[in-house]
């Protein structure tokens, strides 16, 4: 998988003319091609009438990603710029069953979000140092999910979703 810079990150990375986020498009320097590398593997298994468990493990790799770059410690205006890799990998599982005009689910997933390269970011109010292996800020390592439909009638679904996510890194912290 692959994506080209957006117009705002590409409007926003010169270090040279640093903007403050949301702006309006001021420079137009080259931003590299975010290049996503990923392996899955799963499987569903319908182990009873109306009944499925689903299972899946997912690793992606993304090479030269954009992230949001200060150009001081203590002020706002900063720049889009690629950061060698980061990571995503993590397990998703499902259980799910029909009974009559109702479905019911609950789904978890383990996320693994990390830095595969050293650098300086904006995070907050400051600059941290990363290193490999930091977790990405803003991403819950744990989610949960229930969910439930009832199909009232041909055509017409009333559901809920309840969802839980564990604590989540704050950007700068």
């Amino acid at each position: 998988n692959t994506r080209v810079p957006t117009v705002i990150e590409l409007g926003c990375a010169d270090p040279e003319e640093p903007c403050r986020l949301p702006a309006g498009l001021q420079s137009d320097p080259h931003l590299d091609q975010v290049k996503s590398t990923t392996a899955e593997v799963g499987m569903r298994w319908p182990f009873a009438p109306g009944a499925r468990f689903n299972l899946e493990l997912y690793r992606s790799e993304n090479k030269d990603d954009i992230l949001f770059r200060s150009t001081s410690v203590t002020g706002q205006l900063g720049y889009f710029d690629n950061f060698k890799k980061t990571r995503n990998q993590g397990v998703d599982a499902e259980l799910a069953y029909t009974l009559g005009p109702v479905d019911l689910g609950i789904g978890y997933s383990f996320l693994d979000a990390t830095y595969q390269a050293d650098g300086v970011l904006r995070q907050g109010e400051r600059n941290v140092q990363i290193d490999k292996g930091t977790r990405i800020a803003g991403l819950p390592r744990h989610t949960l999910k229930l969910t439930a439909d009832w199909r009232v009638v041909q055509g017409v679904t009333l559901g809920a979703d309840f969802l839980a996510v564990s604590k989540r890194t704050v950007a700068g912290n």
